[in-house]
């Protein structure tokens, strides 16, 4: 869910940013803007609580991905299908440090890329974990 509330909130601002350009060029013409502006201004009322909300569903992504990662995936069978939740791990933190630009977030990141990639640092299964690290090396 926090993911399609952050493509909610870019939807918004990308609306938001068109609706601007139509209300100047109707204002260059001299005319009032068409009907469709307030619609496109009015696709997401609540940006701040959807922002919220999408905070806390990266949190709670992260804690249950956590968990498990240090439990049920260090042994047994878990360990072959560990590399699945290190990826969806990564994607939580990329997206919720995308959102947020939290430094403790990043930290996290940074620590968990480095055991996360030991080892298989050519899996195409862990691009969610590369992606993360060049995120975090460019910052």
């Amino acid at each position: 869910m926090a993911e399609v509330r952050t493509h909610q909130l870019a939807t918004a601002e990308a609306n938001a940013a068109l609706a601007e350009r139509i209300q100047q060029a109707w204002r260059d013409l001299g005319e009032a803007p068409p009907q469709v502006v307030a619609e496109l201004k009015a696709y997401l009322p609540q940006t701040q609580q959807t922002h919220d909300q999408a905070v806390k569903d990266y949190q709670a992504a992260e804690e249950d991905l956590e968990a498990l990662e240090k439990s049920m995936l260090r042994r047994g069978p878990g360990r072959q299908t560990k590399w699945m939740y290190q990826a969806c791990l990564a994607s939580a933190y990329l997206g919720h440090y995308e959102l947020t630009g939290d430094d403790n977030i990043r930290v996290k990141a940074s620590q968990f890329v480095e055991q996360a990639l030991s080892g298989k640092e050519g899996s195409p299964y862990l691009e969610p974990v590369v992606r993360l690290r060049e995120l975090l090396a460019s910052q």
